[in-house]
């Protein structure tokens, strides 16, 4: 994660990138979808709603670098509700 946007998170929706991690990897996975991006030069992203090892209900856009390495970039993350 860019330090760019790890500032964006922690001031804008006062998320971690730890997490985030934890939202998407280490924790269970609530809820997931494929959605297109508006933005044609983005293109695909999976849409992801988690909870991290104290309860927080995240909300994270993902965008796929490298699906069969599992990288993938980090649009955005905020609360959930």
């Amino acid at each position: 994660m860019s330090d760019g946007l790890r500032q964006k998170l922690h001031e804008k929706h006062d998320v971690t990138e730890h997490e985030v991690g934890e939202a998407v990897v280490l924790c269970e996975v609530e809820d997931s979808a494929w959605d297109y991006d508006p933005d044609p030069q983005r293109g695909w992203r999976l849409l992801v709603t988690g909870s991290t090892y104290r309860g927080r209900r995240l909300f994270v856009v993902l965008y796929p670098v490298d699906e069969l390495e599992g990288i993938w970039r980090i649009g955005t993350a905020m609360d959930s509700d």
